[in-house]
């Protein structure tokens, strides 16, 4: 079994060597599955442990340098672009050179957001191997110390990852808002691909983060440009509405793939924000409140936001007041998404604090009305009589000690809302009798 993965590593090896452009492009995916493979395999004695070893770092530096170069080295100018008449192929355009996704000429190297007419072989190539980075990374580059591959990065391979990145993310600032015409249509504003572009920042920002885990010293010059990136208003650009015409798509600058973003960017600086000494903060709140205090019916979002909260639940409450502060959004995300009740039974030791006990017992004895308010905002908006107590039940923020419940000014609203809401409303009327 394992001389028989050996050989599929050495025969894709060859592959993504190979001067036919179509076996280079097509065996990277199997060359990166064909490491992991053999790299997880067993083995039945030491000698072939060595020897398997030895054949992977073999195999490791060949890709990597095969890589390096890839990202690098990528042709500046579009592949000849061809027409299919009957059985001929005829070239209908001259080769150009590479654009900005304004329009602007291009005055760096090619990246995953450089646009051209045509791909090359070499613009493919870079493409698919920066998708693969961060699984190449992983596998052929373990950060476990007691893995038989471990090593360090090369240096020249962490500088091209670097720079290949950083130019990405400076091209990002380049893509175009969307704007609309008054004929315009959704299938219009949708032709231009806001989101795709979107992601691979978001991919840039790990790979990022990933290097700058194998090697401090870089962070200082990778955070500069993602905090420019950070506080920019690019990706808050309002979509303007048109005089008329059909409804229109979601606005991609305040869509799931723009929650994404900020993600990313935040858990770069929860890794990495010590060693520049940064405020969290601000960033904290723009993604809590900005983004999943109104996001909170897309499940997704709901994964990724329980997910990075678990998983840095120590840095976040070392350095952040983001449990204490905005533990509200967290249950507007449970309250629409039940299914993550282990993830809010997890986090909620960190939810309290001296300030906040009273306030977070009186929302988990309303998770009842939250889930009311936040279907009947969503079917008819949050204006009319009960403006005031969606406000309260739908805030973003912690910090409001009163108690609906008992001020006789607010018991009348909330008498209506559960008739309004009885099925829904008499399970908390019921949980605050037995509390």
């Amino acid at each position: 079994h394992t001389t028989s993965l050996r050989a599929n590593v050495e025969m894709l090896t060859h592959f993504s060597t190979s001067a036919d452009a179509f076996l280079r492009n097509y065996s990277l995916g199997g060359v990166v599955i064909a490491f992991r493979t053999l790299a997880s395999s067993p083995v039945s004695s030491q000698s072939i442990l060595s020897s398997t070893v030895n054949s992977l770092l073999s195999y490791r530096e060949q890709f990597t340098a095969m890589v390096e170069h890839a990202l690098l080295k990528a042709s500046k100018m579009s592949a000849q672009i061809e027409t299919a008449v009957a059985f001929l192929t005829l070239n209908v355009g001259s080769p150009k050179p590479i654009q900005e996704l304004d329009g602007s000429p291009s005055t760096g190297s090619y990246t995953a957001l450089s646009y051209t007419e045509a791909f090359t072989p070499s613009q493919l190539f870079n493409i698919h191997s920066f998708s693969l980075l961060r699984e190449w990374l992983d596998i052929a580059y373990p950060r476990d110390s007691t893995s038989p591959l471990h090593r360090d990065l090369p240096p020249s391979f962490s500088s091209a990852i670097t720079q290949y990145c950083l130019r990405l993310l400076e091209q990002s600032r380049l893509i175009p808002a969307p704007t609309i015409a008054s004929g315009d249509t959704p299938d219009t504003l949708l032709q231009f691909p806001y989101h795709a572009y979107r992601l691979a920042v978001v991919e840039a920002i790990h790979v990022l983060s990933d290097v700058c885990a194998r090697d401090q010293s870089l962070v200082n010059a990778v955070f500069g440009p993602l905090h420019k990136l950070a506080t920019s208003q690019l990706y808050a650009r309002p979509l303007p509405s048109p005089s008329q015409g059909p409804s229109l798509p979601p606005n991609p600058f305040t869509s799931r793939s723009s929650g994404t973003l900020k993600l990313a960017l935040l858990e770069f600086f929860v890794k990495h924000g010590k060693v520049v000494v940064y405020n969290l903060e601000p960033i904290v709140r723009d993604f809590m409140e900005g983004f999943v205090g109104s996001a909170f019916e897309d499940p997704l979002v709901a994964f990724e936001t329980f997910r990075f909260c678990r998983l840095h639940k120590k840095s976040l409450l070392q350095s952040t007041h983001l449990f204490s502060t905005y533990f509200p959004p967290l249950f507007k995300l449970f309250a629409w998404n039940p299914d993550f009740y282990d993830d809010i039974h997890n986090l909620l030791p960190a939810f309290i604090a001296p300030s906040t006990v009273i306030e977070l017992l009186h929302t988990i004895l309303d998770l009842p009305l939250l889930s009311a308010a936040l279907s009947m905002t969503k079917e008819q908006g949050s204006n009319g009589k009960f403006r005031v107590l969606f406000n309260y039940l739908l805030r973003n923020e912690s910090g409001v000690p009163v108690n609906w419940w008992s001020s006789t000014t607010t018991r009348a609203i909330i008498d209506a809302f559960c008739q309004r809401c009885s099925s829904l409303c008499l399970l908390s009327t019921e949980m605050r009798a037995c509390s």
